[in-house]
């Protein structure tokens, strides 16, 4: 088998062929590099007006590099040929404009003495085409920082000269007075849980005086005792100059965490929601509409709330977007066979050919496939072919008496639901022998036509 891609002009002179058929390129193009490698390509080329006198199209257009190439850095030339050999080209040009993307700190506090303090950060860049590229900051890591706020100045530039820039803010914290003491004792204490076994307390107890010894009583011999933790729910401080309470409540709710928005261009989208409480741990979240359900197109507000074992809550929410991608590339034709593929003797009859054709398509799993056209080193007629059904045509046995043999070129096109269409072509022959060559029908011919999808 043969896959013939395009035909040279003596064997397109073979049919009646528009004069004014046409190779249509797209203008040039310019794309930004996505990786080193450069960026993918996509463009659309084809041929019109190029059908014979029963309006089926004749040619087929191939470039080099194809479609959907990666093309490299710079200016690549594509040069297409259509199949009734007329040549053209236009250029793919990929640059790079794509500064690099910094990774900076966020804006921090550290605490200083009451000079500043000697400050470390990270900072680093990645760039799409050139990887890790060099960071320059200001002040840099390490220096020392005053008291109050400085701003960080930091870029980062890459072979082509794109740079980026960015900030953020250190604030050197002065030295604190110590806290106020902790509130007297004959005062009940309530505290916010800090996690699932309460909260630690500090207390004073002031004139706790001396036991009959004349030694101090420290605190006045409390229990539990001040720094003690002190469990969810009322606590009773007995201390030699009396009782107090300490109550440890839990007020705060969960702490919720979202996904940023999602765009997708499937309807079915799945997510991760999760919740922390503190003294809980880990909480059900529930979220309308949940994860894995089917999305209309457009964008849907999904909310999400959750809750402690104390009935504290929280909600939050996000947006789902669907965003239905275009079909713009046309099926591939990866393999095509004719059975039979050789038609013998040449006795003149018409023979039934199956056409067998794999595609495969990026969005379409059901393609239409079928024969559109058959075109011949010899010189042929309507009533040497005929399409039966899409992939099932009838071919004449016959040959030129003083020729090396009939070779049938089947012309075989896939569309997909956009419109999409590609063409390919398998090779049937009818090959020269010693005996006598008939060239006149046995059989009534059939009318001629495409197939209609």
């Amino acid at each position: 088998m043969y896959l013939r891609r395009w035909m040279d002009a003596a064997v397109l002179g073979t049919f009646a062929v528009n004069a004014f058929a046409a190779m249509t390129l797209p203008p040039a193009q310019i794309k930004e590099a996505t990786g080193p490698g450069g960026a993918v390509v996509h463009y659309n080329a084809s041929a019109t007006g190029g059908d014979d006198h029963n309006g089926r199209p004749t040619i087929g257009v191939v470039c080099s590099p194809a479609s959907g190439s990666l093309f490299p850095l710079g200016t690549t030339s594509v040069q297409c040929q259509a199949s009734n050999g007329e040549h053209g080209s236009f250029q793919v040009t990929v640059i790079d404009t794509t500064p690099p993307a910094l990774d900076l700190p966020h804006d921090f506090s550290v605490q200083g003495t009451s000079a500043g303090a000697t400050v470390t950060y990270h900072a680093t860049a990645h760039d799409l085409v050139d990887g890790t590229t060099s960071v320059h900051c200001s002040p840099p890591s390490g220096a020392f920082f005053a008291i109050g706020t400085s701003n960080v100045h930091c870029s980062s530039r890459d072979s082509r000269d794109n740079m980026a820039s960015g900030k953020f803010a250190v604030t050197v914290i002065a030295p604190q007075p110590p806290p106020p003491p902790p509130p007297p004792p004959h005062d009940d204490i309530t505290a916010e849980a800090m996690g699932p076994t309460g909260a630690v307390v500090t207390y004073t107890v002031p004139g706790t005086g001396d036991d009959h010894n004349g030694r101090p009583l420290k605190n006045g011999n409390c229990s539990p005792a001040s720094g003690s933790t002190f469990p969810l729910g009322e606590t009773v401080v007995r201390c030699s100059a009396g009782t107090f309470k300490i109550t440890i409540v839990d007020t705060t709710p969960p702490a919720l965490f979202l996904p940023a928005d999602i765009t997708s261009q499937s309807n079915v989208v799945t997510y991760i929601a999760s919740a922390e409480d503190l003294v809980d741990g880990s909480v059900l979240v529930n979220c309308t509409p949940p994860s894995g359900s089917t999305f209309d197109d457009g964008t849907t507000l999904v909310q999400c709330s959750a809750s402690d074992m104390r009935g504290n809550s929280t909600q939050g929410s996000f947006n789902v977007t669907v965003e239905q991608q275009q079909d713009t590339e046309a099926p591939t034709i990866t393999a095509m066979t004719a059975t039979p593929m050789v038609l013998e003797p040449p006795n003149g009859k018409l023979v039934e050919v199956v056409i067998g054709v794999t595609v495969i398509d990026n969005v379409d799993d059901s393609p239409y496939v079928g024969v559109f056209n058959v075109t011949a080193n010899e010189s042929i007629t309507d009533d040497d072919w005929n399409i039966i059904e899409p992939l099932r045509i009838e071919l004449r046995a016959s040959r030129d008496g003083q020729g090396d043999g009939r070779v049938y070129t089947v012309w075989v096109e896939a569309i997909d639901d956009a419109g999409n269409r590609s063409v390919e072509g398998v090779n049937v022959r009818v090959p020269h022998d010693s005996g006598s060559s008939v060239s006149a029908p046995t059989e009534a011919p059939k009318k001629r036509r495409r197939a209609v999808r």
